[in-house]
């Protein structure tokens, strides 16, 4: 749904509406009504997503963007870059919260997005217990999607919720964080999943071609479609949004 903000002064009340950006129709928080609904849209992810709208969601640097936690994230190296060497920077930018010493494998420059404001925004919606539960595991992200960070929109996302309350929210991030977003594009699709699916999609798809994967994504219209993570049940029942 669009999200909606209002300014005020004191001559004129201005309001603006800003689209979602597509590659969160995989996590829609109005659509978590349950401890049921939540789960689906969290294995969902875990499934792996093609999205048929790539353009206004791909990473900003090397076609590949990462979000997660300390564990996550070498798993997430070892999977994209099983050459790189160790004390070897990646080739794009980045941002870290939390790393008490250094990551094996550094970035190459910093992101100017709004990763720190963000983790402000989630620290204060989360309370100081769950923020820290968070932050201890190491919070990373690298690259972006459309210079910014996603992490304000999923704050958004799950206050959506009508059963939202900082546990959920907790909930949300720490799965998101411990097994690892990946966002990559291929052709018009964007391709999304956890580190584990986005290593199955890797094995077996990187080398296939659009139209393949347009005739397993069920064709070219709008929308998201899961499964590429757990067999290739790319079907009906499987849109996300």
């Amino acid at each position: 749904m669009p999200v909606t903000t209002t300014s005020t002064t004191s001559t004129s009340t201005t309001t603006t509406t800003t689209k979602r950006n597509v590659v969160f129709n995989i996590f829609d928080g109005s659509k978590i009504v349950n401890t049921s609904t939540l789960n689906y849209q969290l294995n969902s992810i875990n499934k792996g997503i093609v999205s048929t709208q790539c353009g206004v969601a791909c990473p900003n640097c090397e076609n590949i963007y990462f979000f997660g936690n300390n564990v996550a994230y070498s798993s997430f190296v070892s999977v994209e870059f099983p050459n790189l060497q160790p004390s070897e920077n990646l080739p794009c930018c980045g941002r870290t919260a939390g790393i008490q010493t250094p990551l094996d494998n550094g970035f190459t420059g910093t992101c100017n997005t709004n990763f720190s404001p963000c983790l402000q925004i989630l620290q204060d919606a989360l309370g100081p217990t769950f923020y820290e539960l968070l932050l201890n595991q190491g919070i990373i992200e690298y690259t972006s999607i459309n210079n910014i960070s996603i992490i304000c929109q999923l704050i958004i996302e799950a206050q959506n919720s009508p059963i939202y309350t900082p546990q959920l929210l907790y909930i949300i991030f720490n799965y998101i964080l411990s097994q690892g977003l990946v966002i990559t594009c291929d052709g018009k699709f964007s391709i999304i999943g956890t580190v584990p699916s986005y290593a199955t999609y890797a094995n077996r798809f990187m080398t296939t071609t659009t139209t393949t994967i347009n005739s397993l994504s069920g064709g070219s219209s709008g929308g998201s479609y899961g499964g590429f993570g757990i067999g290739l049940d790319l079907l009906e029942e499987d849109i996300i949004y």
